[in-house]
């Protein structure tokens, strides 16, 4: 049987947010991990993904996703996972 995660409301909106605020090229590449301490973790397949991702929050992505998230969104930290293709499909079940 396989084990639930549960997710907390704040980790849940925030992966609502980030569905509906960013774009389809930065969806289909990424996926978010968790909420730590009001930072959500986002994975991403390689340093291009990363710089283009970064490159989004910093031209007022992450402003846009703050407000969306309706939770307090203190920024996003970006990890680079070899495997984010298999944690995606993982994590929109």
């Amino acid at each position: 049987m396989q084990a639930m995660k549960k997710i907390s409301k704040s980790e849940s909106a925030a992966n609502e947010a980030w569905a509906t605020v960013v774009p389809d090229q930065i969806r289909d590449c990424t996926s978010v991990a968790g909420l730590k301490a009001g930072k959500v973790v986002v994975l991403v397949p390689s340093a291009a993904h990363r710089y283009m991702v970064d490159r989004w929050l910093g031209s007022g992505g992450l402003s846009e996703f703050q407000a969306l998230a309706q939770v307090p969104i203190r920024g996003v930290d970006l990890k680079i996972v070899a495997d984010v293709g298999v944690q995606v499909g993982q994590n929109n079940t």
